[in-house]
């Protein structure tokens, strides 16, 4: 899959946002993220996702999280890690458990 683009946008240019919503992702990729260091929100709601990346939790400031309305079965076990996080949400997913590193943030 390639990664949306848009004439405007610059190759080293920052991005806080992240949108894909109601595009029928099955998976992310890591080019989706290659610029993740600088995103602050991604809402990937209403996809057909099974499952997120490990890569995910690696995001620094990440501080919102949508995954409502996906195939989820479970979050990555180190989403704990992500220590900017305050706005997941999960609704409407298939998850059986949380991974035990949710309960240990603040």
């Amino acid at each position: 899959m390639r990664v949306p683009t848009h004439e405007g946008v610059r190759k080293n240019q920052l991005f806080i946002e992240l949108t894909l919503r109601h595009q029928g992702l099955e998976k992310l990729s890591e080019k989706m993220l290659e610029k993740g260091s600088s995103l602050r929100t991604i809402d990937i709601r209403n996809n057909k996702l099974r499952k997120l990346p490990e890569y995910l939790c690696d995001l620094p400031i990440l501080w919102k999280l949508r995954v409502d309305f996906n195939l989820l079965e479970s979050l990555p076990e180190n989403i704990g890690r992500l220590q900017k996080l305050e706005v997941l949400t999960a609704s409407q997913n298939s998850l059986k458990l949380l991974p035990k590193s949710l309960y240990a943030m603040t």
